[in-house]
């Protein structure tokens, strides 16, 4: 397995045990066992099911274990300290980090630039991106603009995240200041496919927005629908499929009126198996 090929430790992990397990007969507790960690259930909360991060020191008997070379090995640690981080300077640290490791990488691709990762990192650079069609003389970022964009918001954010935002969008070229020194949108809408993994910290952000406003906002206003499907694989690739046009369709109906909005909302829509599939 080309480690450089990932980003996400996990599943590097798990594509390099599918690959061992089809020569040697090994459990999840001989796997932890093997890491040198008691708890026989490890590898399947921090592995499997993502439940719990990795530890630099066990992600260095996993390098050992898949006979990772020194260069190899410090990508899948520096991809473990990217699990760790808890705030988001630490985050964009460790980003920086792995990316700029993966670049001094022999493999043929091209990669994200950091700031292209970073924009789909938060939910808030979005969002920003979005609201500032609503607010007059948002060009000079006052204090008394920060505010009324931090009050229009659920949850609240800082000034300092605001800052960051701004500065990160005018470094992508995703909003610019027209003549009057105010900042717009360059494109009205990002499309984006094949979102990198990395994405998913936004999007379970914002399904976690979900659950605390579920409650605060008057059911007039926003839509929550739950279906529990019994389907075959040719059933579930065809959701899929209409998944991908409906949102397409979304956008493109946003895109006619998106500079006259006055309001944001955001559209998560979740699919996925709740049982295992039959054949891997």
């Amino acid at each position: 397995m080309n480690v450089y090929g990932y980003m996400d430790y996990r599943e590097f992990i798990r594509d390099s045990m599918d690959q061992l397990r089809s020569r040697y007969k090994i459990t999840n507790r001989g796997i932890s066992k093997k890491v040198g960690v008691k708890s026989p259930s490890y590898y399947k909360e921090t592995v499997v099911d993502g439940t719990k991060n990795m530890s630099v020191a066990v992600a260095r008997k996993f390098a050992k274990m898949f006979q990772l070379n020194n260069k190899e090995t410090g990508y899948l640690v520096a991809l473990t300290e990217l699990g760790l981080a808890k705030t988001e300077y630490e985050k964009s640290l460790a980003l920086e980090k792995v990316l700029s490791l993966r670049k001094r990488s022999t493999i043929d691709s091209h990669f994200l630039e950091i700031n292209e990762y970073t924009y789909t990192y938060s939910w808030r650079y979005t969002v920003i991106r979005e609201m500032l069609p609503l607010l007059s003389g948002f060009g000079n970022r006052s204090a008394e603009e920060r505010t009324k964009l931090a009050k229009l918001l659920r949850p609240d954010i800082t000034d300092r995240q605001i800052d960051e935002a701004i500065q990160l969008l005018e470094s992508m070229k995703f909003i610019r200041k027209d003549r009057n020194g105010n900042y717009v949108k360059t494109d009205n809408i990002i499309r984006g496919e094949n979102t990198p993994r990395i994405a998913h910290t936004a999007l379970c952000q914002l399904v976690d927005i979900g659950k605390t406003v579920i409650n605060q906002i008057n059911p007039e206003s926003r839509r929550f629908k739950t279906l529990v499907l019994n389907v075959t694989k040719e059933i579930s690739d065809m959701v899929q499929n209409k998944i991908d046009d409906f949102c397409h369709e979304i956008l493109d109906l946003a895109s006619k009126d998106g500079e006259n909005g006055d309001r944001i909302y955001t559209m998560n829509i979740q699919f996925y198996p709740l049982t295992k599939f039959p054949e891997k």
